[in-house]
């Protein structure tokens, strides 16, 4: 089940916020300052789902009634087994609709009026979701750490039905209430699965290693206390000492929480609504754990609130909603226009770089945008820095390479048409700096594997590899003549080079020189341009995805193919894809992503 829309009418802190086409995205958060309604609508949804009780003054200042209303949608499989519960239940089979709402209006009396699909009334009862808990809503709170006494429910001699399984069991071990009861079900289960001869994923080591990968300890199987009958959860530190899962700091609880809800999510289904999942948790474990919720099955979702820079900056525009003040102007609910759109609300200071693994200097805001698209995990872990343009990029370097820093640094730059010698000289003198092996990032994106499964996962177009080098090449040979007239304007300027303002004497000379200059230039342009065009044709056929202006071709294989309606999605599609699947990630980023994590992990 997900949340498809939802629209709030006076209800605490909030006149009017509605958003719709949520059901597309296993995770959506919204952000904003302090006070603008966030969490209200998080207990709207939870009011309008459970029928709970909503406290005092739930009605605001703009009327004398508060509206809720929301929709759901439900899978095939889901809506088959409401199906036969409605038989039951109503006498006659769900009715067959693309989402399900429910209403809810709150009088000035305090009493309540609630309308919509009885569907929606099954689905949310009681008895449906303790034995079906894809239709679950639970929400977790900021102040809450997960429950971890470490006496779990069940333990390894427990006479428990074979039957028995995590489904079954979710009303008594859901992560939210039972953590430690939930790790013990998950390797009870595979425990019963391999006696039995049955395949199937063995969670606990899942989570485990999930586990270590984030915290850099070791999640140990359930060991049983002697003569009390009870199972005990400890972790392995890595200089090799133990302890149990009460001796996790309270950042520690709450990842392995989240880790073991991502992973309910994946298993069960249902809504959860995480208010301020980044308390207590340290900037760099953040987006890490929030990417787990990002591919759920279509009967998971999670609706977050947040005020993490780091979280808010990873995602794309589509997965966040920005709650602004009330204006008394209508729907307080937005969209950012870019990744980084709502995080400028949320504040940026130097004290960031004391939160972060290591500091990142990039030319503009483009790689600024771009960069947690590519690299969400390693970007949440660096404090980024806009130079300007790459004059800039090398003058931080030459100032951090001469300062007492205390964070690891990297110096990103486009190569634009430098020479393979001037690129190793570069790294000579500046060895903090990494220089795209590329004409720029969306040269990188220029990857015939990245393009072809892109095509196949979004159309199910299927397009060689082959085919794609081979289209691209024939894109860019009209750009040949621009790559050749840039390489002209770049040598004329160092052949005759403007002169410095100190190498004259006055003003008129300056200029009298710089007009001797200029007349140089123009008499030189035709054999320079000539020379170049010579060049750039013999390094053609071997360098031009190297030398040709990215965006162009870009825009060519968008025109050309029209599987994407402008440029910035078919490069929002390419980064997305380079993000997620290895197999198909440009070498050059990979190379590029290595860097950053090896500076995260640097001291």
């Amino acid at each position: 089940m997900r949340l498809s829309r939802i629209s709030v009418s006076n209800f605490r802190a909030v006149r009017e916020f509605a958003v719709t086409d949520v059901s597309t995205h296993s995770l959506v958060v919204m952000t904003g300052h302090n006070g603008v309604g966030k969490t209200s609508i998080l207990d709207a949804l939870v009011f309008l789902t459970l029928g709970a009780s909503i406290g005092k003054h739930p009605i605001g200042p703009h009327g004398g009634h508060a509206e809720i209303e929301a929709s759901f949608t439900f899978d095939d499989h889901e809506l088959g087994i409401l199906d036969a519960e409605c038989r039951k239940r109503l006498g006659r089979p769900v009715k067959t609709e693309k989402e399900y709402s429910r209403k809810v209006i709150i009088g000035d009396d305090g009493r309540r009026q609630v309308s919509g699909d009885e569907e929606l009334k099954v689905a949310f009862s009681p008895e449906f979701k303790a034995s079906h808990p894809f239709s679950e809503i639970t929400l977790v709170g900021p102040s809450q750490i997960f429950n971890l006494k470490n006496s779990p429910t069940i333990s390894l001699g427990a006479p428990l039905n074979p039957q028995a399984t995590i489904k079954s069991h979710s009303g008594w071990n859901h992560p939210t209430r039972d953590t430690e009861g939930y790790l013990a079900s998950v390797d009870y289960e595979s425990m019963l699965a391999k006696r039995e001869g049955r395949e199937g994923e063995d969670a606990f080591a899942v989570i485990s290693e999930q586990f270590r990968e984030l915290t850099g300890q070791i999640l140990l199987r359930p060991s049983s206390k002697r003569g009390s009958g009870a199972s005990y959860l400890s972790v392995a530190l890595p200089d090799g000492h133990r302890h149990g899962l009460e001796g996790l700091s309270s950042g520690q609880r709450g990842a392995l929480g989240l880790l073991c809800l991502a992973h309910y999510l994946k298993t069960t289904g249902g809504i959860v609504l995480l208010d301020e999942p980044e308390v207590h948790l340290h900037p760099s474990l953040q987006v890490p754990l929030m990417n787990h919720f990002r591919d759920l099955p279509s009967s998971s979702q999670v609706l977050g609130v947040t005020h993490s820079r780091e979280i808010v900056a990873a995602l794309p525009p589509r997965r966040i909603i920005e709650i602004r003040r009330d204006s008394g102007k209508g729907n307080q609910a937005h969209r950012p226009a870019s990744p980084y759109g709502a995080s400028v609300s949320l504040g940026h200071s130097v004290a960031d770089g004391m939160l972060m693994d290591f500091q990142l200097i990039v030319e503009g805001e483009r790689d600024e945008d771009d960069l947690p698209l590519l690299f969400p995990n390693e970007i949440s872990r660096a404090m980024v820095v806009r130079a300007g343009n790459s004059k800039e990029v090398l003058s931080h370097h030459r100032s951090l390479a001469a300062s007492v820093n205390q964070l690891p640094w990297i110096c990103l730059m486009d190569r634009d048409l430098l020479t393979a010698e001037e690129v190793q000289s570069l790294s000579v003198e500046y060895p903090h700096l990494h220089v795209w092996p590329r004409r720029a990032l969306e040269s990188m994106l220029l990857h015939p594997p990245l393009i072809s499964s892109v095509f196949l996962e979004t159309i199910g177009r299927r397009i060689s590899e082959k085919k794609v080098e081979e289209m691209l090449r024939e894109l860019a040979m009209p750009f040949m003549g621009e790559v050749a007239e840039a390489l002209a304007h770049a040598a004329k300027n160092r052949i005759h080079p403007a002169p410095r303002p100190g190498d004259s004497k006055s003003p008129p000379d300056h200029d009298t020189a710089y007009a001797r200059v200029l007349e140089a230039r123009a008499a030189a342009w035709n054999d320079i341009l000539s020379e170049q065009q010579e060049l750039v044709r013999g390094r053609w056929n071997e360098d031009w995805l190297d030398l040709v202006e990215p965006k162009r071709l870009l825009g060519a294989l968008q025109t050309e193919t029209k599987v994407f309606g402008k440029i910035h999605l078919l490069k929002a599609a390419l980064m997305t894809r380079a993000s997620r699947d290895q197999e198909v990630r440009p070498p050059g980023l990979e190379e590029f992503r290595i860097k950053m994590a090896q500076a995260a992990t640097s001291e």
